[in-house]
């Protein structure tokens, strides 16, 4: 059987690593002049229905994925928390 302490720290770094791939991944294209302009062309690109080179499918992925990550992550390790705190209780 699982400690519960064992799945709050779980939870925690669930909670972590989709707080610091929000910061991380999603944050670093909204900064910096270079990214800036490739989040331009990208736009652009898009709205003139042009074809995307892999990089920009990368960084379009990345840009993308910052917010759900980061809501999933939130959940998934809410609910491992609240496993561990309802086992640490009940035994």
């Amino acid at each position: 059987m699982i400690e519960p302490s064992t799945l709050i720290i779980v939870g925690l770094l669930i909670i972590v690593f989709g707080f610091w791939w929000k910061w991380k991944i999603y944050w670093f294209y909204k900064s910096g002049a270079y990214l800036q302009e490739l989040t331009e062309i990208i736009e652009e690109k898009l709205s003139q229905n042009q074809e995307l080179t892999s990089r920009e499918k990368k960084a379009l992925r990345d840009m993308n994925s910052g917010p759900w990550i980061w809501k999933v992550c939130s959940k998934v390790g809410g609910i491992f928390i609240l496993i561990g705190l309802i086992l640490s209780i009940t035994k």
